[in-house]
């Protein structure tokens, strides 16, 4: 599938106008990127480390994956935890860790491969053998499938032998026992249920990731989409009680969306696939984070008000929006990738895309608030939701304005940042007093000192230097 990224399709990208031919082109795009990836971790290996690929057992794995149907392995290509995957084996192969340490980290995520071809193989209902390495909680997750067996710290880093019968998986436990799962009792709490105490009395239980609003996955079980060793910060681990918060919460975040701005419900739809729940170590402050590496999933703290999921629901996609058009063109060229740039964002300094990325996302945010705030029912948080549209529809301006000063733009993101300067000109807010604007305008004015305070220099003075 063609992407076809003139000014129309630019302008319209900017925009929330539903799932485009541009938007399914450049998300068709991720999946083949993920399959590129892996394809050039094969290739690599077989040329430079043959013996790795037999030792870990991924080039036969490989082989087997790529002789599944065409659904199936699509199927398992989109979901976050494949990329994460692919882009660590391709970053290890980059830095030669095949070559240097053959036996360290690189063949340890290799043997871990085996899980996607079991998760492609039980989709198509195939017949299947192959070994597969538990990770190093002791943990089996199979993607896509919302299961995870927790086999314990004896097994952390071991292999175990799967077979896929068609619509059952069997997980061979050696001396402990087989555990065999019909697909027919993933998705229904009572064979769930009878499973777990099946398995339970053998020491192993399993997590079943609940959904909410139909379609997003609340993932606490997947060591992948935590992006291991990439991330500092505490996830929360759910029990039945904060499961369903976070159902309610996630589902009340999506009415509203869906009745606010449809168009741009559709675009989240065609997207977002999980949330990881994370902690907050400031009680008053709410965290939510997307990576590259897992495009469609959203790391999020829980909060009681819906105000504040829903903004974080359409900022992360915004971010993941964003990632699709930076695969194919960087946006930003110059004049320094380097942290250096103040943000009325944020506090400390930021690289020139991640001001690019702050705008994107909060332009996004404050588009769907204009039309949210145009809602004949008051919303229990509107006081805040006015406020907030304002403090973002400023501090976006600001760092529009900075940023046309300094940055060197590829076409495609000097049209991009052109398109949002004008959408914001022509936002249209319930005014709010002259106390509460002259305040934002303010705070932003005296982080701005605090910051050159800080660093030494402000973004005008990079940009004239």
């Amino acid at each position: 599938m063609q992407v076809a990224l003139d000014r129309e399709a630019i302008e319209g990208f900017a925009a929330q106008r539903g799932f485009t031919d541009t938007l399914r082109a450049l998300n068709v795009n991720q999946s083949r990127q993920r399959l590129l990836e892996l394809i050039r971790v094969h290739d690599v290996l077989q040329r430079e480390a043959p013996d790795l690929l037999g030792q870990t057992g991924f080039g036969v794995a490989y082989g087997q994956f790529k002789g599944q149907p065409q659904a199936a392995m699509n199927w398992v290509v989109s979901y976050p935890s494949f990329g994460f995957w692919c882009r660590v084996a391709y970053e290890l192969t980059e830095r030669q860790a095949h070559i240097k340490m053959p036996g360290m980290h690189i063949a340890s995520h290799l043997r871990t491969f085996p899980r996607f071809l079991l998760s492609a193989a039980w989709k198509a209902q195939s017949v299947l053998e192959t070994p597969v390495a538990v990770d190093v909680h002791g943990n089996l997750v199979f993607p896509g499938w919302r299961l995870a067996l927790i086999l314990g710290n004896d097994f952390a880093g071991r292999t175990v032998l799967c077979h896929v019968k068609r619509d059952v998986l069997e997980v061979d436990l050696g001396g402990h026992f087989t555990l065999t799962i019909p697909q027919s009792a993933l998705g229904d709490a009572v064979l769930e249920a009878q499973l777990l105490a099946e398995i339970k009395p053998k020491g192993v239980l399993a997590r079943f990731p609940r959904v909410a609003a139909g379609f997003i996955e609340i993932n606490d079980s997947d060591d992948d989409l935590r992006l291991p060793g990439r991330v500092k910060v505490e996830f929360q681990a759910l029990d039945d009680v904060s499961t369903v918060e976070w159902q309610e919460m996630l589902s009340e975040a999506w009415e509203t969306l869906l009745d606010t701005d449809a168009a741009l419900a559709a675009e989240v739809r065609a997207t977002l696939r999980v949330v990881v729940p994370v902690v907050s170590s400031n009680p008053r402050k709410h965290l939510s984070a997307t990576y590259s590496e897992t495009w469609g999933v959203v790391h999020m703290s829980y909060s009681h008000h819906v105000a504040v999921i829903l903004e974080a629901l359409v900022h992360e996609y915004m971010h993941n929006k964003l990632n699709t058009l930076l695969s194919v063109d960087p946006l930003v060229v110059g004049p320094t990738n380097e942290a250096i740039f103040y943000s009325p964002f944020r506090s400390d300094p930021r690289p020139l895309l991640g001001i690019l990325h702050a705008i994107f996302a909060f332009h996004g945010v404050t588009r769907f608030w204009e039309v949210f705030l145009r809602r004949p029912q008051p919303h229990a948080d509107w006081a805040w939701i006015q406020r907030r549209a304002h403090e973002l529809h400023y501090n976006v301006q600001i760092a529009i304005n900075d940023l046309q000063g300094v940055a060197q733009l590829t076409p495609i993101g000097k049209t991009l940042l052109d398109t949002i300067a004008e959408s914001l000109s022509g936002v249209a807010l319930p005014a709010v007093s002259p106390s509460v604007f002259e305040e934002l305008m303010q705070h932003e004015a005296v982080q701005r000192q605090n910051w050159e305070k800080l660093y030494g220099h402000s973004t005008a003075t990079i940009g004239e230097a």
